[in-house]
Parts: structure tokens; sequence; C-alpha cells
């Protein structure tokens, strides 16, 4: 299973399944950004290997997130925020989407670098129907309860409009 074929899985997840009302896909540098009713942002990171996964700790999302969690912060790690809230883009909910076959070995990575993270198991979809092939492994943890402020949202909002013009100017 390909990148592509996991984001649309779970683009269809978080939007038919889960009913949330903004999905954007590979917005603000994110695989899909999720914002629920209550404005609650949540992140899901896409990886298809292992080593993939390993090395997004180095992100300084991550290390933006154990900075408002109180963790410690990895060997390596940097923090460029003192007050990484106040850009409003570190998530409510962060989840790591991963293929069926490395679901096992992304668990014991995710509870090595990443306990906070969910982790949901996405297999290929059975017919025509995405969204269901996906299965949450791991509730993630909540990281705080802010809610995003509108021009965030429309921020969020406008982002995804240019990821669907891009998509439409490739199949023109």
């Amino acid at each position: 299973m390909n990148a592509t074929e996991v984001k649309a899985e779970q683009a269809s997840y978080w939007r038919f399944i889960r009913q949330m009302p903004i999905v954007a896909v590979e917005a603000l540098d994110e695989d899909l950004l999720v914002v629920s009713k209550a404005r609650q942002l949540y992140v899901i990171e896409v990886k298809v290997s292992i080593a993939d996964m390993r090395q997004d700790r180095l992100k300084h999302k991550h290390a933006d997130i154990r900075n408002v969690l109180g963790l410690p912060l990895l060997d390596r790690q940097r923090s460029y925020h003192s007050d990484p809230l106040r850009y409003g883009m570190v998530p409510n909910y962060f989840y790591f989407a991963v293929p069926n076959e490395i679901a096992d070995k992304a668990a014991g990575i995710r509870d090595k670098f990443y306990p906070y993270a969910g982790l949901i198991r996405t297999r290929l979809p059975h017919g025509s129907f995405l969204g269901r092939s996906s299965v949450i492994l791991t509730q993630a943890q909540r990281i705080h309860g802010n809610k995003l402020g509108i021009k965030t949202v429309s921020h969020i909002v406008k982002a995804q409009s240019a990821s669907l013009a891009n998509i439409y100017g490739h199949f023109a």
C-alpha cells in the first residue's frame, strides 16, 4: 500500500465514517488536517515505512507537542517555539496512519518515541467504499483542549482548496 492510497482511505475515514466537517489532505505541510465540529485539530501523519516513522521524531511539531505535554525532548530534537500553543497549529490529537503490513512494528515505534500519538491500521479498501478499512489500534492522547480560532480554520480551508485545485490540474 502506498502513501497516496493510505491518504485516500484516511480522508474518507475521517470525513464519512467519523463525520468530521473539514478534512484537508496535503495542506500546510501535513498529510491530513482534520477539524472537528468543536474546532479541535487532528493531525494524521501517513507513514509507509518504519524508517520514515522513526525519522519523524526530528520534526519540530513533535518537540512542540512534547513541550506542551511536559515530556522531555528526545536526542537531536529542538523546539523553536517558546509558547507552541500560541500559533494554533499544535494539534489537539495526533495520529499515525500506517499500512496493515507494518502496523505491529509501528506500534513499537509509537510506544518508544510518540506516547501521545494514536495509531491507525489501514488496509486496501474492500469494494469501492473508502473509509471502511481503517481501524484505530491506539487512541491518541489529548494534547490540549484549546479550540482553533476562526482565522486558523479559514487558513486550513484555503489550503485544502489549493490542494484540490492542484489535484484537478494534474487530471486536466
